[in-house]
């Protein structure tokens, strides 16, 4: 991992957003953070729709770190976008959770999720948490070699996805 790497956030609370950010900066971690506030903006990000067309100033992540409850597009829906989708299948999602115990965990495994990360009260947990699931995560994709990668357009050949309106 150097300290390019980009980790998409797919959260719609500015609140949470703000403690997750704030995480990764107490841990000094080497990556940039990107932030979307929901599904259908990550897809439009993921594919390098405008405004995030240049690669240059909004590469693909090594991985995404996903809230499920967003308006416009959820986390499940666009978990299964995502799993379809040729080039960028692969990439690790680490659903951000506020109840580890739902219905919502298991469906979310189903829907393709690797991990799950609890948005904890204690934030100092909350950090070491997301500290060890980085360490994993972004470890396991330099192994396996990852999309982010390849030269080609990951819109290519990615499924359509039509929004609910």
């Amino acid at each position: 991992m150097n300290g390019t790497d980009t980790i998409l956030l797919i959260e719609d609370n500015p609140g949470d957003v703000l403690l997750i950010k704030l995480a990764f900066e107490r841990l000094e971690f080497p990556c940039s953070i990107v932030s979307v506030s929901d599904g259908l903006e990550a897809l439009e990000y993921l594919e390098g729709h405008d405004p995030y067309s240049d690669r240059s100033k909004f590469p693909l992540p090594k991985l995404i770190l996903l809230d499920l409850r967003m308006p416009r597009m959820d986390g499940f829906e666009f978990l299964q976008w995502l799993r379809i989708a040729p080039l960028l299948r692969s990439l690790p999602v680490i659903v951000i959770t506020s109840c580890p115990f739902s219905q919502d965990v298991s469906r979310a495994y189903r829907a393709g999720a690797n991990s799950f990360l609890v948005k904890s009260v204690d934030h100092s947990q909350f950090t070491r948490d997301l500290k060890q699931a980085l360490n994993f995560w972004l470890k396991e994709a330099e192994i396996r070699g990852h999309p982010s990668t390849f030269t080609t357009r990951p819109d290519e050949g990615a499924p359509p996805f039509n929004a609910k309106t």
